[in-house]
């Protein structure tokens, strides 16, 4: 049994793998559009997260969620894939860099200042990341030793500028947050 969960899980780190490196392909050709629409942006994060739980919970690893009850719509035109595809991304980096026995959590919100609508992943880190502009590049790996292939952060920045506005990534207080913003669809 240990065998086959080993195998199914090198399946889907291949698959990813090949559906990461297709994208970024399409990405770098200037070949990949947007099918926007009306997106429930808080609906998708709970979908995401739930999709990604079995996951967490096999690393022990806490996952938690918090939507803003006094939103009175998350909606964002937007194309619900490639936005799923950004916040999986998310999860997965989180998953593989939090600290052992690290919860992460997902926030789910309105910016004050700005009025645009958020998800916004966190995760404690072991030390500094330096230039966070970095984590941004194709192929750059912060943990040399991780699964990845440095293209999680990269493919989600670039299907964050797609949408109009690139991750805003943050390092403060032991913590690594990076955040998708779009603007409500009614503005």
């Amino acid at each position: 049994m240990r065998e086959l969960a080993a195998q199914q899980d090198e399946v889907r780190r291949l698959s990813r793998l090949v559906d990461d490196l297709l994208l970024s392909s399409r990405l770098r050709a200037g070949a990949l559009p947007l099918h926007r629409a009306p997106v429930p942006l808080d609906e998708l994060a709970v979908a995401t997260v739930d999709r990604l739980l079995p996951q967490f919970r096999s690393a022990g690893r806490p996952l938690h969620l918090a939507v803003a009850d006094d939103v009175p719509a998350y909606t964002v035109s937007a194309d619900a894939d490639k936005l799923t595809t950004v916040l999986g991304n998310l999860l997965e980096n989180a998953l593989r860099h939090a600290l052992p026995g690290g919860e992460v959590r997902v926030s789910v919100d309105r910016e004050a200042a700005s009025g645009w609508l958020y998800v916004e992943v966190a995760n404690p880190i072991r030390q500094s990341l330096g230039d966070l502009g970095r984590l941004t590049t194709a192929y750059y790996q912060a943990d040399v030793l991780s699964n990845g292939a440095g293209l999680g952060l990269w493919l989600s920045n670039q299907l964050a500028e797609l949408h109009g506005a690139p991750l805003q990534l943050q390092e403060s207080d032991g913590w690594f947050r990076a955040r998708l913003r779009l603007p409500p669809l009614n503005e």
